[in-house]
């Protein structure tokens, strides 16, 4: 039998931090706690002295309440405060004040089944379902608690039969008491890994070994049938109609401008974009001729891209649209948008929109909207337009070839001295012109 005394737990703590030999804190001991004077001092008994523990080995007599320790310079007597047969020296390391933050994860052993219900309720009234549990037999319970509201907390801390624990060590699964702590954690490592395995510290220095797998606390979960009152509601074919009012108001949404809207006092701004563009810019339009309402003529000129990264030539004028649902065909004023905001599904019935028409929205008088559908079939490309304008001039071109005429004879078969050339000449540009204009 060997005995080792240690005046203070300081000295007991730093001569086990010495320790590196794992066979050592497999070893069963003895640990007695007795007081030496101001402090407690502490005596470890072994079958035979352990090797790699630096300590004082002494002769000891322990009795039912003293314990006697003859050292070379006197005998140290003290009251027996507790006593501890541990199945390693691991589990006689003393636990030492804690008072640390807060864990994220507390445990809570219960002693009865009621405890586990009204603990487990409380929390869940309180909002947090964050439990697992872990049956220990007899009616105790074992219960996993994250984020326990610090309310809960104190009133459990002095509730019989209800003790906390905290995680000192979660690759261990080693659980401390509610203000303790094991001083000594990377000694953990000594024990299993087993993920199902728990290691309950008690505050008396027993270490409880307890094995399962946590399960969900709704798993113990049912709501009380009797508070609820439980109907069957029919579906009604006569449902509500939800009436609103479609409204344009401004928008910061930076759009594209798609669409323009040319009046007639507006004619010079494609007169001026038909002259300065080149066919393969125009090619990249469409236009509508289309009649409003007060018989007034209107161009309606869309961009259509057909060539990669070429972009339409800028209009200049009218009123600017954008395209809100470009599949559908419905163009809004731009800078502007439609409320209240309504599903694709909603604005195709509320505007009848369709793909063989285009859709326009545009302010009218008292706060209302005016919607203006343009056939597809109308639009042809914007090259197209200068046959528009040319039949449109016919007459008037034809009245300044006569004059032309009048003032000057371009007959080609006529010449100075009134005979005949020997060959025909090519006719002038101006006969073939007048030519033309007359069918």
């Amino acid at each position: 039998m060997a005995d080792l005394f240690f005046r203070t737990t300081d000295d007991l703590l730093a001569a086990l931090r010495l320790c590196d030999d794992p066979e050592t804190w497999r070893l069963p001991t003895i640990r007695y706690a007795f007081r030496g004077g101001q402090e407690t001092a502490w005596l470890l008994r072994f079958e035979q002295c352990p090797a790699g523990l630096p300590a004082e080995p002494v002769s000891a007599a322990v009795s039912a309440n003293e314990v006697v320790v003859t050292r070379p310079e006197g005998e140290l007597r003290g009251p027996l405060e507790s006593e501890l047969a541990a199945p390693s020296l691991l589990q006689a390391v003393p636990l030492v004040p804690w008072s640390g933050s807060s864990p994220a994860v507390v445990f809570v052993r219960l002693a009865t089944r009621e405890l586990f219900r009204e603990v487990a309720r409380a929390s869940l009234m309180l909002g947090n379902d964050k439990m697992r549990y872990l049956p220990l037999g007899e009616g105790r319970y074992l219960l996993r608690v994250e984020g326990l509201s610090a309310f809960l907390r104190e009133k459990w801390r002095d509730e019989p039969g209800v003790e906390l624990f905290w995680p000192i060590d979660p690759d261990s699964r080693a659980l401390a008491p509610w203000g303790l702590s094991f001083p000594l954690v990377d000694k953990l490592q000594l024990l299993s890994g087993d993920d199902s395995l728990f290691w309950l510290l008690e505050r008396d220095g027993r270490w409880r070994q307890l094995q399962g797998a946590l399960a969900d606390i709704y798993e113990r979960v049912e709501v009380d049938p009797g508070r609820l009152l439980t109907s069957e509601l029919i579906a009604s074919d006569d449902a509500p109609t939800v009436r609103v009012e479609l409204r344009l108001e401004p928008s910061e949404a930076r759009e594209q401008p798609q669409l323009w809207w040319l009046g007639p006092d507006e004619r010079p701004a494609l007169e001026h974009l038909l002259r300065e563009a080149g066919e393969a810019d125009l090619n990249q339009l469409q236009v509508a001729v289309v009649v409003e309402p007060d018989d007034r003529r209107s161009f309606v000129v869309v961009e259509r891209l057909t060539t990669p990264g070429r972009l339409a030539p800028p209009i200049q004028g009218g009123r600017v649209f954008f395209a809100r649902l470009p599949v559908e065909h419905l163009y809004l004023p731009l800078g502007q948008r439609l409320a209240p905001l309504l599903s694709r599904r909603s604005l195709i019935d509320a505007l009848g929109l369709g793909d063989d028409h285009l859709t326009l929205v545009t302010p009218a008088e008292n706060s209302r909207l005016r919607v203006s559908r343009i056939p597809r079939g109308a639009l042809r490309p914007l090259p197209d337009l200068l046959d528009y304008f040319a039949a449109e001039s016919g007459e008037a071109v034809r009245a300044l070839l006569d004059q032309v005429t009048v003032a000057y004879d371009l007959d080609p078969a006529v010449v100075e001295d009134g005979s005949s050339p020997a060959e025909p000449a090519a006719p002038g540009f101006w006969a073939a012109l007048r030519r033309w204009f007359s069918g």
